[in-house]
């Protein structure tokens, strides 16, 4: 066996134990051998490896009333950060975060109404976040950045609702800090997150309803984002032929009836607002039975139950989950719109409720800059998930 082979034969065995010790709970050296199949001699060397690194630890002895007892090993998620960025319409939140996702510190500011600012915002951000993160092995390893928009290999193509259409971030700020940056549509982290945190399955849709509706897509394990990355801009199908002008140029578009953004426009027509109220009020009438609430409610369980039909028709996941916070306050509307579905459809429909809400899109970021750190494909972080 050539050198190369051999090479690539450990770096593989060195990826497998990392992961079955991330995912895993109290290993020893004997527990992986045996999960493995390799053989012991291999096994302390790669966690010899590990510990060296600083990846890993020994942290206790397991409680065994036979022969020697086996020394404990674990994950060290403490031995790097990542700042993940959620770019939302209105406001920009920032996660900086361990390898596992676990907080370390937040900060939310108002997204800028133009483009010129952004960059050096952002700058700023990484910079001043930066200078407070603990002391670590690795410091820093990388940041990710998730846009509402068409995102295609690190460059963000299109966004409708705020003016960063053809903007190069990844080029700029890899320079400035000398760091790995990945640009991702927000969407795509949720699924991401989904699957890493909450759904160990590997044929998922995650649906992303806010100010527009986007879906993350996991096809047998393989995060699809089509061939320039515009999979997945649901919200951009047509439900209504010469329907309501959308930003993107087309008409009658699926989000312009069913985001939050259009459900909030509807009620604020019909109570004859002239600014938008907040979330909040509108569920709070819904629940006290106010007639214009649950009628804009009603009419987005029509639309997500159409969108819905059509996901199982054209992708036929395992499993669809919903993240918007009308459904994560009104938990009931997940079984409405099942309901609504054609009855062949219904048996076919595994609808959940996301548990992740707002914090989806940065534990994203999180999961894929831990991966490409760390060289996974996939990883199960739930036993590191902090609980609201």
């Amino acid at each position: 066996m050539d050198t190369g082979n051999k090479a690539m034969i450990r770096d593989m065995n060195t990826n497998f134990i990392l992961k079955t010790i991330i995912e895993g709970k109290a290993l020893s050296r004997a527990d992986i051998a045996k999960q493995s199949g390799l053989t012991k001699a291999t096994v302390s060397a790669i966690v010899r490896l590990l510990l060296d690194r600083g990846l890993i630890a020994e942290t206790g002895i397991a409680m065994t009333d036979k022969g020697r007892k086996p020394i404990i090993l674990n994950f060290c998620p403490d031995a790097g950060c990542i700042l993940a960025f959620d770019i939302g319409r209105t406001k920009i939140t920032v996660l900086a975060a361990n390898l596992a996702g676990q907080s370390i510190n937040t900060f939310v500011c108002p997204t800028p109404d133009s483009r010129e600012p952004l960059l050096p915002l952002l700058e700023n951000i990484i910079e001043t976040m930066s200078k407070a993160l603990p002391e670590t092995t690795y410091g820093l390893v990388s940041i990710c950045v998730g846009i509402h928009g068409i995102v295609n290999d690190n460059y963000i193509r299109f966004t409708p609702y705020y003016p960063y259409s053809d903007i190069d971030i990844k080029t700029p700020l890899e320079s400035r800090f000398h760091i790995p940056v990945y640009v991702e549509n927000e969407a795509n982290l949720s699924v991401i997150a989904e699957q890493c945190y909450s759904f160990d399955c590997g044929s998922l849709v995650a649906m992303s309803i806010h100010s527009g509706i986007g879906l993350g897509i996991i096809l047998d394990n393989r995060f699809y984002t089509g061939h320039n990355g515009c999979a997945g801009e649901f919200g951009h199908s047509t439900v209504e032929l010469n329907g309501r002008p959308c930003p993107c140029g087309n008409r009658g578009c699926l989000e312009q009836y069913a985001s939050e953004l259009a459900i909030l426009k509807d009620y604020a027509a019909l109570k004859h607002a002239d600014t938008l109220p907040d979330i909040g009020t509108l569920i709070k009438n819904y629940e006290a039975g106010e007639p214009d609430a649950v009628a804009v409610i009603n009419r987005f369980t029509d639309y997500i139950a159409v969108g819905v039909n059509n996901i199982l028709g054209t992708l036929n996941p395992e499993l669809i989950v919903i993240n918007s916070n009308l459904t994560e306050n009104i938990p009931a509307l997940a079984d409405e719109i099942v309901a609504k579905l054609p009855k062949h459809v219904r048996p076919l429909c595994h609808l959940k409720i996301s548990e992740l809400g707002s914090n989806s899109v940065l534990l994203g970021g999180v999961c894929l800059a831990m991966k490409k750190f760390l060289g996974f494909t996939d990883i199960r972080l739930e036993r590191y998930r902090e609980k609201d």
